[in-house]
């Protein structure tokens, strides 16, 4: 069973998709259609459509890339922390094993 926040979120985002403010596409799994959001860099790069049908194929491609991206981005988050704390005065790894 999901937590009350968790429903908000979820009903929150199929909102927004309502609404077209997140993009989305219909996501086949075993023949069975679900909405998946998709990212407007992604929908852009696989030339998707609001609301388009896709296999699970193309589902699989679309979470490989959007993870790549992730994986990116999350990694020039770090560096900005460690060019930010990382001084040769501050250890932010010491600090953090404290």
């Amino acid at each position: 069973m999901l937590d009350k926040e968790t429903l908000r979120y979820i009903a929150e985002s199929e909102r927004l998709m309502d609404e077209g403010k997140i993009p989305f596409v219909w996501a086949s799994r075993n023949g069975v259609y679900e909405r998946l959001a998709v990212a407007p860099i992604i929908m852009e790069e696989f030339g998707l459509k609001q609301g388009q049908k896709v296999n699970s194929i193309l589902v699989d491609a679309i979470s490989e890339r959007s993870l790549k991206i992730l994986a990116e981005r999350l990694g020039e988050i770090r560096q900005q922390v460690e060019d930010q704390f990382l001084t040769d005065d501050f250890d932010f790894r010491k600090e953090m094993n404290k």
